[in-house]
């Protein structure tokens, strides 16, 4: 699957950018961020939400600048609402995991609440 198939979850960028995984976990990170990562508008606004200090700050955005940031479309918009009808998950994770199966991307995530959700585009990476 090509670099560009990948949506990646708020919990695995603060993991990447904190070198949190094993070694052959970053290398495979290493080749989709140095690609243009894309992550969900949610993943966006969590990561400008963490108390983290203006230095780290400072690397969120441009991490988020070199991003392709993914916005809500009415697709992702109704899936999330059935998501969240069937499987009763957050409405963050909802929006995470529509974005990513509407655009059919693999979602990158450390999130157990994912499990919840049965479908071979969520690939739950261990640190």
């Amino acid at each position: 699957m090509g670099r560009e198939n990948y949506l990646i979850d708020t919990n695995v960028v603060i993991n990447y950018l904190s070198k949190r995984f094993s070694d052959d976990k970053l290398h495979f990170l290493d080749d989709i961020v140095n690609s243009v990562p894309n992550i969900s508008v949610i993943t966006k606004i969590e990561i400008l939400s963490f108390d983290s200090g203006p230095e780290n700050l400072k690397i969120l955005r441009g991490f988020i600048a070199d991003s392709n940031v993914m916005n809500l479309s009415d697709d992702i918009v109704e899936k999330c609402i059935i998501m969240r009808k069937e499987k009763k998950i957050k409405l963050p994770d909802a929006i995470i995991a529509a974005t990513a199966l509407v655009s059919n991307m693999t979602l990158l995530t450390c999130d157990k609440d994912f499990a919840l959700i049965e479908n071979s585009l969520i690939m739950n990476i261990e640190k």
